[in-house]
């Protein structure tokens, strides 16, 4: 297995009339596409930092064991920064879905973040 990240992002549409997950309209890959086409810029302590995530296919049987597809190689020392950062970016992409009515207005994205410790 390819441990060359740090973090895992893990995203999911939310439907409250559905009152579940969904990929309507292959949702998932149009916001996943969305994410891996930004590179978000931010300044730290030791000077400019970046943050972009990445779609990788994991080998089986790794690909059963992961929720999300989407890596991250961040140090450790900004993760409330990268926390902040993805959820502005995720807010940004969700509005903009609803607003090319991809999205309805009920549907959220949500995503949490894993660390790899390996």
């Amino acid at each position: 297995m390819d441990n060359s990240f740090t973090h895992i992002l893990c995203v999911k549409v939310w439907s409250p009339h559905l009152q579940m997950t969904s990929n309507y309209g292959n949702i998932l890959s149009i916001v996943k596409n969305k994410i891996v086409d930004i590179t978000m810029h931010f300044v730290s302590e030791t000077g400019g930092e970046s943050l972009n995530w990445r779609i990788n296919q994991f080998e089986k049987p790794y690909d059963e064991m992961f929720a999300g597809d989407l890596v991250g190689n961040i140090s450790l020392h900004f993760e409330n920064k990268i926390y902040e950062l993805t959820k502005e970016l995720l807010k940004n992409i969700e509005d903009s879905l609803k607003a090319e009515n991809k999205l309805s207005n009920g549907e959220i994205i949500l995503f949490t973040i894993v660390k790899n410790i390996t």
